[in-house]
């Protein structure tokens, strides 16, 4: 920074690492930066540069609360988000995405106590009514009133060794007088159901295509894409070693690409990593696809293995 005159001005560099750390989206490190400034002293009320800092501190604090709230969303932890993301609503830098992310962890925390308390989709059957209740019923409401005309054709219920036929018409009535014969029949009409099941549950998820899935975005750069997508398979017991690596990766990778990564989500990172095997050789291939500094970060040393051969050589 250039003085015009004679002047002497405090040497104070971690302002402008600050304000670099925040062009290049490395906000978790900016705010560290100012709020070393803050504590030395260096900046004061009426200082020129001090209301840009105290904009630049709100900034930096702002995205990185944002990153914090949207990992915590990702991760399912919608509580934890909603507190963190209320303390930025208001403040200096407030444009509104904290809000929206907090309207989402809302609905999504509601959704989930919703599922939890709603009672079983499937439940005990009915009990099963016999074959004879059943055409009672069916004669009964097949009675035409007593004004009405009777079919002259009747459709002849099965006998004891003939099946139903299905294909009888629905306007072709049975005859009333011949109700107590119908009663006797030992196969019901065909259109009678006499044994309700419930309905089939849904098929479990595809694991393997959303290990797929997962990889494919996260190969394309789509590090919250993957997340989502990884999540909620890593979640089922036990968990594919090559869903964990992907999904350790993902949350590395999104945070090296943010500038931030909060402690606790690196270890719960190395801990998908070492659950994975991620230095084994069935990864070998995978890794040449990860970034060094991802794997750095996950305490790969197979990635650092590889680099000082390739310096050695």
């Amino acid at each position: 920074v250039a003085f015009q005159g004679d002047r002497v001005d405090v040497f104070n560099p971690d302002y402008y690492l600050g304000l670099a750390y925040n062009a290049t989206r490395r906000y978790a490190e900016a705010e560290a930066a100012f709020t070393r400034v803050v504590s030395a002293g260096l900046l004061r009320q009426g200082d020129r540069e001090f209301e840009e800092l105290r904009k630049q501190t709100a900034r930096a604090t702002y995205e990185r609360t944002l990153q914090d709230g949207d990992r915590a969303v990702a991760a399912g932890r919608f509580a934890d988000a909603e507190k963190a993301l209320q303390s930025l609503i208001g403040t200096l830098a407030d444009d509104g995405r904290a809000g929206k992310l907090v309207e989402r962890a809302r609905e999504s925390l509601n959704a989930g106590n919703i599922a939890q308390q709603a009672p079983p989709v499937y439940t005990t059957p009915e009990p099963q009514p016999t074959v004879q209740q059943t055409v009672q019923q069916t004669v009964q409401q097949s009675v035409p009133p007593a004004n009405a005309p009777i079919a002259n054709t009747v459709q002849q219920p099965p006998g004891p060794t003939q099946t139903a036929n299905t294909a009888t018409p629905a306007a072709k009535a049975p005859d009333p007088k011949n109700a107590a014969n119908i009663v006797k029949a030992p196969n019901p009409p065909a259109n009678v159901r006499v044994d309700p099941r419930p309905a089939t549950p849904p098929a479990p998820a595809n694991e393997a295509r959303a290990e797929l899935e997962g990889m494919t975005a996260y190969l394309a750069g789509d590090y919250d894409a993957a997340i989502r997508i990884l999540q909620p398979v890593f979640d089922i017991d036990p968990p594919s070693q090559r869903v964990a690596f992907y999904l350790a990766c993902s949350y590395v990778a999104r945070a090296v690409l943010g500038g931030a990564a909060g402690e606790d989500i690196l270890a719960e990172a190395r801990q998908m990593f070492t659950y994975a095997a991620g230095d084994s050789a069935q990864f070998a291939a995978d890794r040449a696809f990860i970034s060094p500094a991802v794997l750095q970060r996950l305490g790969s040393t197979a990635s650092q293995s590889a680099r000082r051969a390739a310096a050695a050589s």
